[in-house]
């Protein structure tokens, strides 16, 4: 999904995601997270 600027989209808990930047310019962007049970879960072990 592309967003353009001033576009909000919401992730679901448990919705595994990945923010990248396919521009050439700079990117800005705030991530509002939530403290609980979905707070940080790993998709694979560390090594």
């Amino acid at each position: 999904m592309n967003l353009k600027p001033g576009e909000v989209y919401a992730v679901r808990p448990t919705r595994p995601h990945l923010v990248t930047n396919a521009s050439t310019t700079s990117l800005t962007f705030l991530v509002l997270q939530g403290v609980g049970e979905y707070d940080y879960v790993p998709l694979a072990a560390s090594r």
